[in-house]
């Protein structure tokens, strides 16, 4: 029997507007003023709060009031698409990026639970609870945490609330609430924006403060018109880069001075082909801010974030990789399709004899079935078989995969 070494490959391959500079304390502070309001969502009856999903580029009104309390969904230009009923209560309300859903938290216990969508974005039957149920106060809306999933409660106090998502409270965070100031007291918002994490509606100045997700002082602040409506509860939301305000029913968007950033330029990979169980690193190229990375569509199921990031797949996999800054992710994706090949099995390993057996020992052991796939390197070990005698000593050959 010839001695072979066998190497095996896997087949792979900035809107205008008036900044000020206020010294308060020793400290300086900014501000931006906006001078209107540039959509409106109608039909929301006991407005809570509103989401926007960038998958359907839809915005979600919540209500509230009962379980019967609708959903109301919106193009991205304000229209009307439908009003829906999920028998929940609603009071916290967001879109996850990690699952690609439309979450919420309920009144009183504080469910916490997912509005199923059909495929065109529509909700569609009864909210899906997780098993989490926890809230500060009957009233508070819960809001999410992007980068680490808390959901963050506000009871219009001098702090703010740390949820886990099952129910435990973690802690609170102290804010400094700036003098003459009233802030909404059940909602705060969200922002995602370094520095300026969260946000809480000064109602009686119809001013947004910006904090720091650590709390103390306020980082930034916005001054809306003086005819901007002034909800002291429920109603104050952020999606889609502006702050609304809901007054008799109708939502007013106020665009804040962000931009949406630009879609990644392309994706690169170290590797587009691999062997089952291999893994390739993939690159965002023209990142802005945290890439998200999808599965299935842009927007789609989320993977991963970062930049560089490592991949795995099972099966052929197109990831697409989506830019978010400043609390928006950008219009669309960059994506790049790996092929995922079958991992080599014991009949691709060849030796020169008859009746050849494979082993991963020298000696003893059981001969390894054909179909048993092989492991990058493995030593594996070939006897032969003549005139129904096995030898007793046995080829040693070691496999690598390499991907080109």
């Amino acid at each position: 029997m010839k001695k072979s070494i066998r190497h095996i490959q896997c087949c792979t391959r900035i809107i205008l507007a008036l900044l000020c500079i206020l010294f308060s304390g020793g400290r300086t502070k900014a501000q931006t003023t906006i001078s209107a309001y540039d959509i409106t969502l109608a039909g929301s009856n006991t407005a809570m709060s509103v989401a926007w999903h960038p998958a359907y580029s839809r915005y979600y009104a919540s209500s509230g009031g009962g379980s019967d309390s609708p959903v109301t969904t919106f193009s991205s230009t304000g229209s009307l698409l439908s009003t829906t009923t999920h028998n929940f209560d609603n009071r916290g309300f967001w879109y996850n990026a990690s699952n690609s859903r439309i979450e919420g938290t309920s009144y009183g216990t504080g469910d916490y639970g997912y509005y199923p969508l059909d495929g065109s974005g529509t909700p569609n039957g009864n909210v899906s609870l997780y098993g989490y149920s926890g809230t500060p106060g009957d009233q508070s809306g819960g809001i999410r945490n992007a980068n680490n999933g808390e959901i963050l409660f506000y009871t219009g106090t001098s702090y703010f609330y740390r949820y886990n998502t099952s129910g435990t409270q973690l802690g609170i965070v102290n804010i400094t609430v700036p003098g003459g100031a009233t802030f909404n007291n059940s909602h705060m918002i969200y922002t995602g924006i370094s520095g300026q994490e969260v946000g809480f509606y000064d109602y009686t100045n119809r001013r947004v403060y910006l904090y720091s997700i650590a709390g103390g002082s306020y980082s930034y602040y916005y001054s809306l018109p003086a005819s901007a409506p002034n909800p002291g509860s429920f109603g104050f939301a952020y999606a889609n880069g502006r702050f609304f305000l809901a007054s008799n029913g109708t939502w007013y968007g106020y665009p804040t001075t962000a931009t949406a950033p630009s879609n990644p330029s392309s994706v690169t990979a170290t590797y587009n082909i691999l062997c089952n169980g291999a893994s390739t690193t993939l690159t965002a190229i023209g990142a802005v801010g945290t890439v998200y990375w999808y599965t299935g569509s842009c927007g789609g199921t989320q993977v991963t974030t970062g930049n560089p990031v490592i991949v795995s797949p099972s099966s052929s996999t197109t990831y697409y990789a989506r830019n978010f800054n400043n609390g928006l992710y950008s219009a669309g994706c960059a994506s790049i399709s790996i092929v995922v090949n079958p991992r080599p099995t014991v009949a691709d390993l060849q030796a020169t004899g008859t009746g050849i057996k494979w082993y991963l020992t020298s000696s003893g052991g059981t001969a390894l079935a054909s179909d048993v796939q092989l492991q990058n390197n493995t030593h594996y070990y070939a006897s032969q078989t003549v005139n129904g005698v096995e030898s007793t000593t046995r080829l040693d050959v070691l496999v690598t995969m390499t991907n080109p």
